[in-house]
């Protein structure tokens, strides 16, 4: 998902948050939190589980090096949907307190705007928060792909050199001799 579709993305949801009323809001405050905290749980579960495990004995070193980069990248990636998630939790927590601190010290008209834009920022940060989840497991199944191919390569250099030892073997332990005829005459009977 390219980061141009992202931020349209975002914009969408802010721009329909705007049009949303307070009540709202606080009508979906206690879900759109548990969705988040969902969220956050299983990206920090994925953080917490590290690196598949991968054996890089058969490795050759530019295949490790691009092996290693895929897996940092996943890394920020996740790092990032934590901390986007957590700015969104911190946002629906507070929502209900600045939307009544505002009602009580602004003007009607200035408070119910100063909300608008606050819900328009918050569902920004949601919508966020999801399009970087989604490229978490894009980049994981892009990592799974990279590793699966560097598996099979260094699974064919090793048959390779299986094979290439097997026959080197097979020519020391029997080397071709060329049959006492060889090059002859066959006569007919």
């Amino acid at each position: 998902m390219a980061g141009w579709f992202q931020f349209l993305i975002c914009l969408v949801a802010a721009a329909g948050a705007f049009a949303l009323e307070p009540s709202d809001w606080l009508s979906i405050r206690s879900e759109a939190m548990v969705v988040l905290s969902v969220l956050a749980a299983a990206v920090l579960f994925r953080l917490g589980r590290g690196l598949p495990p991968v054996s890089t004995d058969e490795l050759e070193v530019e295949e490790a090096k691009r092996l290693a980069k895929t897996f940092q990248i996943v890394a920020r990636r996740l790092a990032f949907v934590a901390g986007v998630t957590a700015v969104a939790l911190v946002g629906l927590a507070v929502l209900e307190v600045g939307c009544r601190l505002a009602a009580l010290h602004l003007p009607p008209l200035i408070a119910e705007w100063c909300f608008k834009a606050a819900g328009a920022v918050l569902a920004f940060v949601i919508a966020l928060a999801f399009c970087r989840a989604v490229m978490v497991v894009l980049g994981d199944l892009s990592a799974i792909a990279v590793q699966s191919d560097h598996m099979v390569k260094s699974v064919l250099r090793r048959r390779a050199g299986e094979a290439a030892a097997a026959l080197d073997e097979a020519e020391r332990a029997q080397p071709f001799e060329k049959p006492a005829n060889y090059g002859g005459l066959i006569e007919p009977h």
